[in-house]
């Protein structure tokens, strides 16, 4: 959303020698995330769910641009880890996080899956402003299991 702003101190801290590094959902234009991937030594690229139905009904909004700008980040040669929350009933299937793994396979630069368990959290902060959270999941402790589809693959993998 702020692409300019991004780019321009990206440069200043390269001028500075400073290495780079951006978490993103990769929601953006193809044109910005470009900008972004040119600008930025390192991407932390977040995957919410491949399907992009489900995707819609949880996040509101599509996942294709996510997917294309995904491919983009393939071709880059751009170092990147990918982040997945691990949403109970929602995309910590087997099944799934093997379609996220497809996606992923046979990609040179990409240096590692890094799986983030949900946890609630964050509803202290939408007491806080007197709201209260949309959706709730029930918090689930993972095991080993979700690795799998990853190491099958042989795409280096952590639970954190």
């Amino acid at each position: 959303m702020q692409i300019d702003f991004v780019v321009a101190v990206a440069n200043r801290l390269h001028v500075e020698g400073i290495h780079t590094a951006v978490e993103t959902s990769g929601y953006a234009s193809r044109a910005n995330y470009q900008k972004l991937v040119r600008a930025i030594d390192f991407i932390y690229q977040d995957i919410k769910h491949p399907d992009d139905i489900v995707h819609r009904r949880f996040t509101g909004v599509s996942n294709r641009s996510i997917l294309e700008n995904l491919e983009l980040l393939k071709a880059s040669k751009k170092p990147f880890v990918i982040r997945i929350p691990l949403i109970p009933t929602v995309n910590d299937t087997p099944e799934t996080l093997a379609v996220v793994a497809d996606k992923l396979t046979n990609t040179k630069n990409l240096q590692s899956v890094e799986l983030l368990p949900y946890h609630g959290l964050s509803g202290g902060k939408y007491s806080l402003l007197g709201r209260q959270p949309s959706m709730i999941f029930p918090e689930k402790t993972f095991d080993a299991e979700v690795l799998e589809p990853f190491k099958d693959r042989n795409i280096p993998v952590r639970l954190l």
